[in-house]
């Protein structure tokens, strides 16, 4: 087997998104709550539905930040719609696809473009 490292590749990466307005494609909750609440693997506390409505919004909490289900956005990558955290970064991609970052793996994985790498 051989060992292979991705080739430097510059991308766009924007600023930590942290509410809606702060990335122009990030649907804020309110403009994508059905299918931010459809996807439970997303978050915990939310145990009663009434015809697919959780019945305590307040309780609902994302698994991966810790916050409240009505801070986070939805972008749509190639594949799906993708629930943004607040501090996550959005990339744009080779293809013009959008997807989040997390910030922990944004910082072990990316660094400044330097113009050299051409």
């Amino acid at each position: 087997m051989s060992l292979y490292v991705k080739k430097p590749i510059p991308v766009d990466i924007s600023e930590p998104w942290l509410k809606p307005g702060d990335h122009p494609n990030v649907k804020s909750y309110e403009d994508a709550r059905d299918i931010m609440l459809n996807n439970r693997t997303w978050y915990t506390g939310v145990n009663i539905f009434i015809d697919g409505i959780p019945y305590d919004l307040g309780a609902a909490v994302c698994i991966h930040c810790g916050k409240k289900v009505q801070e986070h956005g939805l972008i749509e990558t190639l594949a799906r719609g993708v629930i943004v955290c607040p501090g996550d970064r959005i990339i744009t991609g080779v293809k013009g696809e959008q997807y989040p970052i997390k910030p922990d793996i944004f910082e072990q994985t990316y660094e400044p473009y330097h113009e050299t790498w051409e």
